[in-house]
């Protein structure tokens, strides 16, 4: 993708770890390449993200025409690609829209940055209280094998094993994919989560659920 969106908002923004991603997505396809940022305004929503000065090039710099393309899709839901996978004159475009805070547990939160990428913060009971962990960020590109496509590495598989009998029995466990990446993610965050020492140690879950509503706010 030379192009990386994502849908906010009027009044939002991006979060540091998103323009990050983004950004690191953008840069490995060359360090050398310069990036450029986009922001689109539609009726009900805008999308803002990143994109290279090869893509702007592709579209003979019709910032316009891209501008008029993206806010057709903001403006009608029926044009949304479910993958969110674009093309316009040929340059490829990625505009992500699952971006909300999910709760998945009392005391977990998941978010996604992108295909393959989350972000998670959770707190855990201990005997003298709760413990807030360091947000992650879960990619899980770094969690495939180099050399096969689509299989886990062997450390991956390791993370697997600890909360499934095995690979067949978490795979069958979430046979939607969307469902069991985000699955993967929280178990890898959970497996090397560490404890956030610019937290204290909080007494009841009232309180501790409180201090997760404010790291995602």
């Amino acid at each position: 993708m030379e192009i990386l969106l994502k849908q906010i908002p009027l009044d939002g923004g991006l979060f540091p770890d998103e323009c990050i991603y983004m950004l690191k997505l953008l840069r490995d396809k060359g360090r050398d390449r310069q990036i450029i940022p986009v922001d689109i305004q539609g009726e009900n929503a805008a999308a803002s993200g990143f994109m290279t000065a090869k893509a702007l090039e592709a579209l003979n710099y019709d910032q316009e025409g891209l501008s008029n393309f993206i806010k057709a899709i903001l403006d009608d839901t029926e044009l949304e690609s479910p993958d969110g996978l674009y093309g316009y004159k040929g340059v490829g475009i990625f505009m992500d829209y699952q971006g909300s805070w999910i709760k998945t547990d009392d005391l977990q939160y998941c978010r996604k940055l992108g295909p393959g990428v989350y972000k998670l913060v959770e707190a855990v009971e201990h005997d003298d209280g709760y413990v807030m962990h360091k947000p992650g960020i879960v990619d899980l590109s770094e969690w495939a094998d180099p050399d096969t496509e689509g299989l886990y590495s062997v450390k991956c598989e390791d993370v697997i094993r600890t909360f499934y009998g095995s690979i067949k029995e978490f795979e069958e466990s979430y046979p939607a994919q969307e469902d069991r990446d985000q699955i993967l993610a929280e178990l890898i965050y959970e497996t090397f989560a560490e404890r956030d020492p610019r937290h204290k140690v909080y007494e009841n879950e009232e309180e501790t659920k409180k201090a997760l509503e404010r790291a995602i706010s």
